[in-house]
């Protein structure tokens, strides 16, 4: 079974990579008619309502398949979704999901029909179980004396070459690690992380290059005369020449993973003497004349099915051939059927079959008329229990109850069921908002769905496989960036997740393989979440045991620790490119695709990077002055210092009046700003102001940058903020960031104002985005990445939570009573608040002239403010935001808020 605790995440939600709706976590389960054990799997139970012979779509999470996330509660006790049956609001279904108990939950599908004609509808019900491997494995052996040891249970293993990512593998991997179900239990040993973005290196994989070596502590207790084993296959031309403990030997070339025998040392040592590079599976110590393979076995999808009829339908007992692995379906209708598909997709049936609940129709892959093949493009089964003939009449409604249980749970009656339903859809009811923005409540609560149900199990971190939130289901991966809106979106909603999604990407200083995890675009978004948290959190002192693990994340930034190359040109500019092809997420970015057609990732020095980086060391100042560390304190002062010069003295183009890539092929000691062939600074959008939000430039040519953003010609779009400056010659309205407006860094925008004291252009930001996402979202229910300057209509996936979440954050700020928001520049010791009043200890660490703060309360009551026991002035928003701007001097205090 998996581990008892997945930390506030149940065992029960929905964390499937594949259909929409619920998921049993399983962990590590064994066959018991095979010798085989299976790692991090998941039951999944997919729920597809559907209109008699119609093309109603099954919940794919990977494409848009007709279902929109709805409600969500934050313990997972209680999510919903809308089955859109007959475009829009004619005929749908609204799912749910109720727990029960630990072990099971309640589904609930509500018909409506908002036509004028009588509905036939169809409710499928799909069981199966899910292996995140293809393929399963056991070792067979004449003699079943051997140790086994994984080729990535070294106990060194080193390049001759050193990567910048030696010591920050990706992906949460060991050093070397990588996912490959060619290989015996899914994992390898090799050189497979991206290089492509640092050509200039020429990389070459593990042992093509004379030094590269691997060691291992091997045991032969019990074995007379050992030998050694190695799974191994080679990846380029020629044979692999190693060294075993000084003695050349040889690793045949060979496409396919094969075994070759090698003598016996307690410390197996293989240095590479420069020949043909391998990957390395597994190494094994056995009695010389022995022999062992490596079998493939088909993983057990088919259970033993058995039906029954209850008292008000039927109960379908699933028995998988695993340890504690029977499941049961009830369902509340007598007219229950059931089919099965042989196939580990649901897209092999034809989806007329699917919607057509007679016996005639069983053979779901069928064709007809025998033009087409039957298609199975996976392995795997599904069991489906359907109810079949459910008559709608014309302007009414009708509810189907079902049951997923591990295999000891009884019916209950429809009225007991729908109990259990209302009283579990108050948990996930959000927050009410001030009549002036009631209007934005749904498409805010689809996000906030959105967010919490962007949920998949497994994906493995570092020895373990874990629950994590995900930008959306179609990425079923770690993702850097995003993660930090993830975890800022959360907090909206809970500070318990946000927590869970900051400490997913936290490591201690033990872990010699990474210090944070690491994927894609290395925008350090923890930092932000980190401090957004600290402020949520009254008391601060069970967080303390972040510091050291953010301060190894700095670290990293600034070069200093895990082999990190970021500080790499040695004056205060920071890159991050040696680690992944876009230093921003912003991936068609014009200065960024200029500088990669050009191959010049090694001499490029973008802005962005470096401003992060300063308002990193801005946020540990936060916090190392609330814990007292003095020492820290002077280090981050003279980090911040040193960059905020370099950029002023080496990025800023006075012609543009934008900051710019600075490049170092010519002479590394005085950068250039890259240009195009007319003279145009490549960097006019976000990556140029980006000194700007760092609080990294002021005076005239902070003013400037100011007037871009806001200039309705250049930065200012009627969607948002443009990532690039509209004006510029690169500009085009129909890429994926360039000519589309984006959340997330619009987010960094809006705290930029209000620590410049700029509630009006906050504002503006804010009710702008909130607007646009209201007409999208309330019209396809979806929610999407970004969203077009030209159309202002949304694009790309479609159930979007991560850099979209800025959307719930603005949505609170100015909306939701007993919200408090500062910039990035204010750290508060406590925030005491209730719908109508507040009580706000805060210090500011900014030097600009003056700076905001919002609180938003009831629009109930009228309200008095008293700063430090004085009265004070602020301008009312919206009948409910109180909006306080300070001058620079005001560096600390207590505001209270209390009503007249």
């Amino acid at each position: 079974m998996a581990k008892k605790s997945l930390g506030p995440m149940p065992f029960w939600g929905p964390y499937s990579k594949k259909y929409m709706g619920l998921s049993r976590v399983m962990g590590t389960i064994n066959n018991k008619n095979a010798k085989s054990t299976a790692d991090a799997v998941r039951f999944d139970f997919a729920v597809h309502p559907t209109i008699w012979n119609s093309s109603t779509p099954v919940p794919n999470v990977t494409v848009p398949s007709s279902y929109h996330l709805w409600k969500c509660a934050t313990d997972y006790s209680f999510y919903s979704y809308r089955y859109e049956l007959m475009w829009k609001d004619m005929v749908y279904a609204d799912v749910s999901f109720s727990k029960i108990n630990d072990e099971a939950y309640l589904a609930r599908v509500e018909f409506v029909n908002n036509t004028d004609l009588s509905q036939n509808t169809v409710l499928n019900f799909f069981s199966s179980l899910e292996f995140p491997n293809s393929k399963e494995y056991y070792i067979k052996a004449e003699d079943e004396n051997y140790k086994l040891v994984k080729a990535n249970d070294y106990a060194e293993y080193s390049y001759a070459k050193i990567r910048p990512w030696e010591n920050e593998t990706p992906d949460g991997m060991f050093r070397g690690m990588f996912k490959s179900e060619e290989f015996y239990l899914g994992y390898g040993l090799g050189d497979r992380c991206d290089n492509a973005h640092v050509h200039y290196l020429g990389l070459k994989p593990f042992g093509c290059e004379a030094g590269d070596k691997v060691a291992y502590k091997l045991s032969a207790d019990g074995i007379d005369n050992p030998v050694v084993a190695v799974r191994y296959k080679t990846v380029t031309d020629g044979d692999a020449k190693f060294a075993l403990n000084g003695t050349e030997i040889i690793l045949p070339h060979s496409d396919a993973l094969t075994i070759v025998e090698l003598p016996f040392a307690e410390d197996f040592e293989l240095v590479s003497l420069g020949g043909a590079g391998v990957e390395l599976d597994f190494v094994a110590v056995y009695e010389k004349g022995n022999s062992l393979e490596v079998v493939e076995i088909k993983h057990d999808f088919k259970p033993e099915i058995s039906t029954k009829k209850n008292e008000n339908g039927y109960t379908v007992d699933i028995d998988y051939h695993y340890d504690d692995c029977k499941f049961r379906v009830i369902t509340s209708n007598p007219n229950t059927r059931f089919r099965t598909l042989d196939s580990g997709s649901l897209e092999d049936a034809l989806i007329n079959r699917l919607s057509n609940g007679d016996h005639t129709y069983d053979a779901l892959k069928e064709t007809f008329s025998g033009s087409f093949k039957h298609k199975n493009s996976d392995d795997g089964f599904f069991q489906n229990t359907l109810v079949k003939s459910i008559f709608i009449e014309p302007h009414s409604t009708h509810i189907e109850y079902a049951v997923v249980a591990k295999s000891d749970f009884e019916p209950l009656s429809c009225d007991e069921y729908e109990k259990i339903y209302n009283e579990r859809k108050t948990a996930g009811e959000t927050a009410k908002f001030n009549k002036s923005g009631e209007k934005y409540a749904l498409s805010t609560d689809i996000l906030r769905a959105t967010l919490l149900t962007n949920t998949v199990y497994p994906v493995y971190k570092h020895g373990e496989n874990v629950i994590h939130h995900t930008p959306g289901k179609r990425w079923d991966s770690f993702y850097t960036w995003d993660s930090g809106f993830i975890g800022m979106g959360l907090l909206e909603f809970s500070n318990e997740l946000c927590q869970y999604a900051l400490d997913m990407y936290l490591c201690d200083d033990d872990n010699d393989d990474f210090c944070f995890l690491l994927h894609g675009s290395l925008v350090p978004t923890q930092f932000v979440e980190y401090l957004e948290l600290l402020k949520r959190t009254n008391d601060k002192a069970k967080l303390d045991f972040m510091y050291n693990k953010m301060k190894l994340y700095y670290e990293f930034l600034r070069g200093r620790n895990h082999n990190s190359t970021c500080a790499k040109f040695g004056n205060g500019l920071l890159t991050t490119y040696d680690y992944w092809y876009s230093c921003s997420g912003m991936d068609d970015y014009p200065a960024q695709v200029k500088m990669i057609a050009d191959k010049a990732e090694e001499y490029s020095c973008p802005c962005l990077s470096t401003s992060q980086i300063i308002r990193a060391g801005k946020i540990m100042k936060m916090v190392a002055d609330y814990l007292g560390k003095t020492d820290d304190i002077a280090v981050y002062d003279a980090d911040i210092k040193f960059s905020t010069d370099a950029l002023n003295n080496y990025a800023w183009d006075e012609e543009s009046g934008y900051f710019g890539y600075t490049m170092y092929d010519k002479d590394k000691n005085a950068p250039y700003i890259m240009k195009t062939e007319d003279g145009e600074n490549w960097d006019k959008g976000f990556d140029g102001v980006y000194p700007l939000i760092a609080g990294a430039v002021d005076g005239e040519r902070k003013q400037r940058l100011i007037s871009h953003i806001k200039n309705p010609n250049e930065m200012w779009s009627n969607a948002g903020v443009s990532a690039v400056d509209m004006s510029a010659s690169y500009y085009f309205d129909d890429g994926y960031w360039n000519g589309n407006v984006w959340m997330s860094h619009q987010w960094f925008v809006w705290k930029t104002m209000l620590d410049n004291g700029d509630t009006d252009f906050a504002f503006e930001i804010a009710n702008r985005a909130l607007e646009m996402w209201k007409e999208e979202t309330d019209f396809t229910y979806f929610t999407y990445e970004c969203f077009g300057i030209k159309t202002r209509r949304g694009g790309w996936f479609h159930n979007f939570g991560g850099l979209s979440a800025p959307i719930c954050i603005w949505a609170n700020a100015y909306y939701k009573p007993g919200t408090v928001t500062t910039g990035l520049d204010v750290w508060t010791d406590y925030q005491n608040v209730t719908d109508d009043s507040a009580e706000i200890s805060f210090k500011y660490f900014g030097n600009n002239e003056k700076y905001s703060m919002i609180v938003t309360l009831s629009d109930k009551n009228s309200y008095k403010a008293t700063f430090n026991g004085k009265e004070v002035k602020f301008k009312l928003r919206n009948g409910s935001s109180l909006e306080f701007t300070f001058d620079k001097d005001v560096d600390k205090g207590i505001l209270k808020i209390e009503t007249l």
